[in-house]
């Protein structure tokens, strides 16, 4: 039964996490519907220059001599002399995740990134869409092959996309990110150069509807290695702001029209002070746009207009400043290029930006409205064709009707000059036929939430179910019979899911969705009596133990219910993990404060260790490499293995434990030279002085040799328990040590004596109910029997759980992570190596973890199975929360985050089932005798 559980456990949340998908964010790209362009371009070519991970700030500010140079007081001045003399100027709001691919999608495609896209792939399509390039005449793009091919393989005509690609290689974190921008620079100039020997090339260069798409990967090369902070982020947008001085110089006398091009300059993203980016941090969002030339207006000198507390300090006041959403740009490209708004473009032209009459804008704003328009429709016709009874958005009912009235109410304010009138007109119609798109994504919201609701809860009665049937004596089970009129009923609503599904056209896991509640209701109903006899046991076991009744069962359910609401809570503010940690600390001398009295010493360490590991869910979630806290993190790592060391040559286990000492000081050996090549590095990156590469082969041969001792030991070992986790906690030590940049090898330190005292807790508090019990002369349960012990100890391994995962960072927000440890081993840029040493050095802690709740449940007489699976009812009831808390709109911020916890929490059951397996194999053959001979269990 426990194994058909675990796999029907682990499938239904594998199937159940897709369901945000289905439910928020289906798809927002539709295919087949007609086309619509701004009529006539004022421009030929279209430079698109996008400074990779550039923040706003960094780029206008001023800044000391000491940054930009003697006589400078500005990173960008060509830059600054655009906004001031020539062009239009403002903060280009993005969307979360705040990553360079969806930032590019929706600059060149206009519309923010399909998030079933996030599984499908990143360097090519992962779905097709339409682009401001494949409505081009021609593209020519250069630079990263991480962003260009998504462009160009899903081009209509690949031919149409030429890229320009250097290898990863020149993604090199230890060098400047110079050479990336310079690359590309350096192949716009050949380009030019080769077109005087190339016939065809010429021709081609000097047609119309041209773009040339810049990607300049330098400025977040360096902002990930030294921070947006640094000298070497203000010289690289020197760098950048002359090489565009340069190209714009070069361009102008190549084509001799001065009047014929426009660029534009923005960023995909922005970067947090700490070197990230991802989640929804204003200094992420936001991104600076720079407009001139062909068809864009100058500057706008109304004093102060648009500009806020963060622009203040840029001395740029006396000139508007405008700012749009990112998806904009890709509206503007096409109309200045005079191609066709990509089909999928959700983007509005930002009218502030053109040089054109009223009159005009008014025609290009109708034009738009009517593109964004045809998504609406499309997606309505599609909709109904699949659907029992459509109910089309009621503000466009009959679509037909509403496009002609807004061209009828349009031409007619501008013939009669109401220009303004027919601007916001169109622009009421864009908003309106988004609402449209909205409406329709939500269309069947009720009905697949309230499936999945009765999926969480037929799922977490099922685990309840079979908790208290493992309560039951197997002489005594007995199943329910299910008879064939009874299978029809229970199978009746899936049956007419499934038909409605079916005409639908629906995805096979809406049936999935159907059909796991159906399972559980029968194996439930099969399994009544068993559970009804576990639970008169349970509550006469403990009736006779302690005097408990019904109403005291009530009365921790809704106590457990509150805390699980707090988890929630915990998941948005990481300090509520700390309020946890109080209780833990607090919860012996309360309880059982009889104990606490008979082990002092005991107890006061636990407490001491409990709110010590609490301030670290206090400290910021996004950190600084910092040497001395790397320093401190190492030096005590070595202090508690060398102190376990002298502890134990004083004990009379480690006789016949086959565990040496000198095991133990060959580790703390590793660690040792573990920790000055940490330091050596680290302080070389921060110092920019060269690293050899013998020393990273070095280090990398430390974080090996580290392993090599424990595992080739491992099939003779035969520990005390002790031994086992000082030899775990030494073999790791190093890799925390070299991977840590702030406080996390000091939570290493914290979260292991935390837990490995924990076992000793339970131990001795076993021990102690069962004397005074039979000193009270009170019934002594067997210890396989249900307790009330296990509820809590559930609870406890349950946040213990999220302690690991929310102890050192965030893990629902990637900017929680910085390149700054990794690059320490790998400097080329290399996302497959570094991510998965990132997610390593997140693992290690569980591992801690898995090994104490396996010695523990070991030690108190196999308690692991039920634990086990109400820990997972715990994280389910948590679960629901999250999957009434996903957003889809409004901060983008809280979208990805929202998303991030809801696949946490239901992705726990395979985390706490790897723990489970990890726990039996790493306690195997682990003995808590300390005298005698060690029988190993």
């Amino acid at each position: 039964m426990f194994g058909r559980l675990l796999i029907l456990g682990i499938l239904f949340h594998l199937v159940y996490v897709k369901s945000i998908f289905d439910i928020y964010f289906v798809t927002p790209l539709a295919h087949g519907m007609g086309q619509y362009a701004a009529g006539q371009p004022p421009a030929n070519r279209l430079f698109l220059i996008v400074g990779d991970g550039l923040r706003p700030d960094k780029l206008f500010q001023p800044h000391s001599e000491s940054i930009v140079g003697k006589g400078q007081t500005y990173a960008a001045p060509f830059l600054r002399s655009i906004v001031l003399n020539n062009g239009t100027f403002g903060i280009s709001h993005t969307r979360v995740p705040t990553e360079s691919r969806p930032g590019h999608v929706a600059l060149i495609a206009g519309f923010y990134e399909d998030v079933s896209a996030v599984t499908k792939g990143w360097k090519t399509n992962p779905v097709n869409f339409d682009s401001v390039f494949n409505q081009s005449r021609h593209t020519f793009s250069f630079g990263s092959e991480d962003i260009l091919p998504m462009f160009s393989e899903g081009a209509s005509d690949p031919a149409r996309v030429d890229t320009f690609m250097y290898g990863p290689e020149l993604e090199d974190f230890s060098s400047s990110g110079i050479v990336t921008d310079e690359w590309v620079f350096d192949k716009v100039d050949q380009l030019f150069e080769d077109s005087y020997k190339d016939r065809k090339l010429w021709d081609l260069l000097h047609q119309d509807k041209l773009v040339f798409f810049l990607h300049l990967l330098g400025i977040d090369t360096i902002g990930h290695n030294k921070h947006p902070d640094s000298i070497d982020y203000m010289q690289n947008i020197q760098y950048i702001d002359q090489g565009i001085k340069d190209l714009v110089e070069k361009v102008n006398r190549y084509y001799e029209d001065d009047n014929a091009s426009a660029w534009v300059f923005t960023a995909d993203h922005g970067m947090s002070d700490y070197g990230s980016h991802g989640d929804g941090a204003p200094e992420n969002t936001r991104t600076p746009i720079i407009a001139w030339g062909a068809g864009l207006s100058g500057p706008t000198y109304e004093k102060g207009v648009g500009h806020d507390e963060y622009s203040a300090p840029w001395d740029l006041s006396s000139v508007k400043r405008v700012d749009i959403r990112q998806a904009d740009v890709a509206a503007l490209m096409s109309y200045l290029v005079g191609a066709n708004f990509p089909v999928n473009s959700v983007g509005q032209i930002p009218l502030d930006f053109l040089n054109c009459t009223t009159k005009r804008k008014a025609e290009i704003s109708l034009m738009n409205a009517l593109a964004i328009g045809e998504q609406y429709n499309r997606k309505a016709f599609l909709k109904a064709k699949s659907s029992f009874h459509f109910r089309p958005y009621p503000p466009l009912k009959d679509y037909a009707n509403s496009k002609q009235h807004i061209l009828d109410l349009v031409e007619n304010h501008i013939q009669r000059n109401n220009f303004k009138e027919g601007i916001l007109a169109s622009l009421e119609f864009s908003e309106t036929a988004l609402q449209g798109l909205r409406y329709l994504q939500r269309y069947d919201w009720f009905l697949l939430r309230s499936i999945v609701l009765i999926g969480y809860l037929s799922w977490i009665s099922y685990v309840i179910s079979f908790v208290f049937s493992n309560n039951t004596h197997p002489d005594m089970k007995q199943k329910n019979p299910i008879s064939i009129f009874q299978r029809v009923i229970f199978n009746f609503p899936f049956l007419i899911l499934s038909s409605f599904f079916y005409h639908q056209s629906s995805p096979l896991f809406y049936y999935a969705y159907a059909l796991f509640p159906t399972i559980f209701v029968q194996l439930i109903y099969s399994d009544f009596p068993n559970v009804k006899m576990g639970y008169r046991k349970f509550i006469e076991d403990e009736r006779i133990s302690s005097g408990f009744s019904v109403y005291n069962l009530i009365s921790i359910a809704l106590y457990i219910f509150g805390l699980l609401q707090f988890v929630v809570y915990s998941y948005f503010h990481r300090e509520g993990f700390s309020v946890f940690l109080i209780i833990f600390a607090a919860w012996p001398w309360f309880l059982h404060t009889d104990f606490c009295l008979l082990h002092k010493s005991l107890a006061s360490t636990w407490s001491f260790l409990n709110i010590s590991l609490c301030f670290f869910t206090l400290l910021p979630a996004t950190k600084k490499e910092s040497l001395p806290l790397i320093f401190l993190g190492g030096l005590v790592m070595i202090t508690v293995g060398g102190s376990y060391t002298v502890y134990r040559k004083r004990q009379i286990y480690h006789l016949n434990s086959t565990v040496k000492n000198s095991h133990l000081s060959f580790q703390i050996l590793i660690l040792i030279m573990s920790f000055i090549v940490t330091l050596k590095l680290t302080d070389s990156l921060q110092r920019n002085v060269s690293v050899s590469p013998w020393l990273r082969m070095f280090a990398f041969f430390l974080l090996i040799a580290s392993y090599v001792v424990p595992l080739s030991k491992v099939k003779a070992c035969n520990h005390y328990y002790l031994d086992r986790l000082a030899v775990l906690f030494l073999m790791f030590a190093p890799t925390m040590c070299m991977l840590s940049i702030s406080f996390e090898a000091l939570f290493y330190v914290a979260f292991f004596l935390t837990i490995g005292l924990w076992i000793q807790v339970e131990a001795k508090l076993q021990e102690h109910m069962k004397l005074t019990m039979d000193n009270n002369g009170k019934k002594v349960k067997s210890k396989l029997g249900l307790t009330i012990s296990h509820f809590r100890v559930s609870l406890f391994f349950y946040i213990f759980i999220n302690i690991a995962f929310f102890g050192t960072g965030n893990i629902a927000s990637l900017s929680s992570f910085a390149l700054d440890s990794v690059k320490r081993l790998i400097p080329v840029f290399n996302p497959v190596m570094q991510g998965a040493l990132l997610i390593y050095i997140i693992i290690i802690p569980f591992v801690a973890l898995s090994a104490a709740f396996g010695i523990m449940n070991k030690r108190l007489g196999g308690i692991q199975r039920i634990t086990f699976f109400m820990a997972i009812a715990m994280a389910d009831f948590v679960t629901i929360n999250f999957f009434y808390l996903v957003k889809d709109e409004g901060s983008w911020q809280d979208i990805g985050i929202s998303i991030s916890h809801f696949c946490i929490s239901n992705l726990l059951i395979l985390f706490i089932s790897i723990l489970e397996h990890a726990g039996a194999i790493l306690s195997a053959r682990v003995s808590y005798h300390c005298y005698g001979k060690i029988k190993a269990n």
